[in-house]
């Protein structure tokens, strides 16, 4: 598959580790449902805020192997084009 990787855009690439976290009831990590509240945080700070609902969501140390990293296109889009529809929520694909 192909996707547009426009201006402002991000790619958020994770392992198993990260959405087979479990809570106490067994419930695993609810990464794009959780990632929609923090739409507007720098790649930086989206990193930091998943990793604190990460330990928040297993009430500790995480007991898996994991890793996260954010990308962000940077600069405007130039010309003519679509119109931006909106966050992660219309761009988000669970792998």
């Amino acid at each position: 598959m192909t996707f547009r990787f426009a201006p402002g855009d991000r790619l958020v690439l994770y392992t198993d580790g990260v959405t087979e976290a479990r809570d106490s009831m067994g419930g695993f990590y609810p990464l794009v449902e959780r990632m929609t509240a923090w739409a507007d945080q720098r790649p930086d700070e989206l990193v930091h805020s998943i990793g604190a609902d990460l330990r928040a969501h297993t009430g500790g140390p995480l007991a898996d192997d994991m890793a996260l990293i954010v990308l962000q296109r940077e600069g405007r889009a130039s010309g003519p084009g679509p119109p931006r529809t909106g966050g992660f929520r219309d761009k988000v694909r669970p792998a």
